[in-house]
């Protein structure tokens, strides 16, 4: 069975390898990576990360970012979850531009 928000395998570990880690693990001062039940992890831990879709062109309010290594970022899934602050969404963009221009 599917699962609905799943992705594909290589794109997952395309990201991944880019990426090394949480971006905000070395984007945000201080952040603490966790699992999805709060639970501390190391920042490398690719079986506990997700990835994160980002908007990156202009306001694309109601609509998800394309599905693409050019919009997704490796992020702890506590942060995924609880939905990523204004700050920490303009860090990823910047990571982004920098790694997937």
């Amino acid at each position: 069975m599917k699962r609905p928000y799943s992705l594909p395998k290589g794109l997952r570990w395309e990201v991944f390898a880019r990426d090394t880690a949480c971006v905000l693990s070395f984007l945000e001062e201080g952040h603490i990576c966790r699992d999805r039940w709060g639970q501390v992890h190391d920042a490398n831990n690719f079986d506990l990360l997700s990835l994160e879709h980002v908007k990156r062109e202009g306001s694309m309010m109601g609509r998800k970012a394309p599905t693409d290594a050019r919009h997704l970022v490796a992020l702890d899934a506590y942060t995924n979850i609880s939905v990523p602050s204004k700050k920490q969404r303009e860090l990823m963009r910047g990571h982004l531009d920098r790694v997937a221009p």
